[in-house]
């Protein structure tokens, strides 16, 4: 991490890299979705760190989440409970106990909701990654 050595710097944790991208732009089709996500600090499952994924404005769950990384087989994100909230329109991912998440290394999570039945413009969707204090 550059800078990481000047004295009593503390980082926000932020994207570096994060795009999405949507297999079927169709109304009520299974759109499957890509998140590339690439962050500026490492987080540790034990602080409680998240990804979240909002703004998913009209999206309804059709299936179970797939988190998959090609960068990391071995399980660097967790599903919590309430991954997909309906209210929020959001997706959470977090960081699996024990494990963590590296800054500069690219994390693919894949997962599927079904579009909107009527037709519409591309809501602003945004990424948010985060760690409890």
């Amino acid at each position: 991490v550059t800078n990481a050595s000047c004295p009593l710097q503390v980082f926000k944790p932020q994207l570096v890299v994060g795009f999405m991208n949507q297999s079927v732009p169709f109304t009520d089709a299974l759109n499957s979705f890509v998140l590339a996500v690439q962050l500026n600090v490492n987080l540790r499952g034990d602080q409680y760190s998240s990804l979240v994924v909002s703004g998913l404005l009209g999206a309804t769950l059709e299936a179970e989440l797939n988190v998959g990384e090609s960068a990391d087989p071995t399980g660097t994100w967790c599903l919590p409970a309430q991954y997909f909230t309906a209210q929020t329109q959001s997706v959470t991912v977090s960081v699996c106990p024990g494990a963590e998440a590296l800054a500069g290394e690219t994390y693919f999570l894949t997962f599927s909701l079904r579009n909107p039945s009527q037709a519409r413009a591309s809501p602003d969707v945004s990424m948010q990654a985060s760690a409890a204090d």
